[in-house]
């Protein structure tokens, strides 16, 4: 069997990912999916648990899934995909790596990767800096200025592809990239026909449609959400607003210089909107400028509260087992044989790991803490340690 990894976050899991996964299996790939914890690359909660995100990732199709560990599966795009990618070339067993493109044109987006990885392209891209805002931006700019217009520049997650195939060249990865064809409403999008994006579901969720959750994602997901909702376990990123302001009205530039995402620019501008702000948007919205997107902000903020320094996020030493299929314990014993890579099974596990393993465990276990406080009813911070991965008999 041809094995396929999908880097995710299913945040929350919904039509358009099984509609991913099942065209996959239509082409004979069994499918890992590797998945982000707590955090998400937009710097905010995942909305509900990792372990049931996994169950609806299972029971819709998913082999196996394992986690994309904090930090990073809270960095930005270049980050994302790196941990994402080395994880599934150390799992030894992977031959594709599958991900969502508005295009679909596997061959354009590694053709433009390629000509990302040249000096052309990196000396435009440092001189965009003095004209244009968001790092997608001055990649676009960067682009057309050497090479001209392409699609694949004009779509979130062919711009998300593009670091999954630069990484894989730079790192000499032997995966072979697969662009499946998104369908439905784009990323970070509200509007528009077929599937619903995660953006839409979310809302749905914050607001307790019931009947909307029911419509828009599959069984098992709308049963985890729902139970979620209903136990009080709903993670929003605005319950944090106290410890944020907290941090940034009693910390200086200099005890946060460092700090993973930031720059002295943005700490100044933290410092000051936390001490003007009464709210988690406006803090937000404070502090972003033309270079610093809600979603920068975020992670910012997210590292300075839990110590991230820039020089801690080097190389993913482990994953977690979160769930398993039927042929997903195939597949995981497949993989032991294939490589000394650390998948912890049982999360107090971690202790039997070396010292790398077990001062990055530690650093995910500080991110779960801090995601407990995030929820409608804030639990315990070792909640998550007390979890099983969720394996089926199917």
């Amino acid at each position: 069997m041809k094995i396929c990894a999908v880097i995710c976050e299913y945040d929350p899991f919904h039509r358009g990912h099984e509609y991913q996964i099942a065209e996959l299996k239509r082409r004979d790939y069994g499918v890992i999916a590797i998945m982000s914890g707590c955090f998400t690359q937009r710097g905010t909660a995942a909305v509900i648990d990792k372990y049931k995100r996994a169950r609806s990732a299972v029971m819709s199709g998913a082999d196996v899934v394992l986690e994309l560990p904090f930090p990073f599966c809270a960095s930005g795009a270049s980050t994302f995909a790196f941990g994402g990618v080395r994880i599934a070339d150390r799992l030894g067993i992977v031959d594709t790596l599958a991900f969502g493109s508005e295009t679909g044109d596997t061959e354009g987006i590694k053709s433009v990767a390629g000509n990302m990885l040249s000096t052309g392209y990196s000396v435009a891209l440092e001189n965009a800096k003095r004209s244009y805002g968001s790092y997608s931006q001055r990649q676009i700019s960067a682009y057309e200025s050497v090479y001209g217009r392409t699609p694949v520049l004009e779509g979130s997650n062919d711009l998300l592809a593009l670091e999954y195939v630069k990484t894989i060249i730079k790192t000499g990865s032997k995966i072979i990239p697969l662009a499946v064809k998104r369908e439905g409403q784009a990323y970070g999008k509200t509007e528009g026909g077929g599937f619903l994006s995660a953006s839409s579901v979310r809302k749905m969720i914050f607001s307790g449609d019931r009947d909307g959750i029911k419509a828009a994602v599959p069984p098992a997901s709308a049963e985890e959400i729902i139970s979620s909702l209903d136990e009080g376990k709903i993670a929003r990123t605005e319950n944090l607003f106290l410890p944020y302001s907290a941090k940034f009205r009693t910390e200086n530039m200099q005890s946060l210089r460092g700090t993973a995402e930031m720059t002295d620019e943005l700490c100044g501008r933290l410092i000051k909107s936390a001490k003007e702000s009464t709210d988690f948007a406006s803090l937000v919205s404070g502090a972003q400028a033309r270079l610093y997107s809600e979603s920068r902000v975020r992670r910012a903020m997210l590292f300075s509260l839990l110590g991230v320094r820039a020089d801690d996020i080097n190389e993913p030493t482990f994953t977690v087992l979160l769930g398993a299929g039927k042929e997903g314990r195939k597949m995981l014993s497949v993989i032991k044989k294939s490589t000394d890579f650390p998948i912890i099974t049982k999360p107090a596990d971690y202790l039997l790991c070396g010292e790398e393993v077990r001062a990055d465990f530690e650093r995910l276990l500080c991110a779960e803490a801090l995601w407990t406080l995030c929820l409608d009813r804030p639990s315990e911070s070792g909640e998550l340690l007390k979890k099983n991965p969720f394996i089926s008999e199917e």
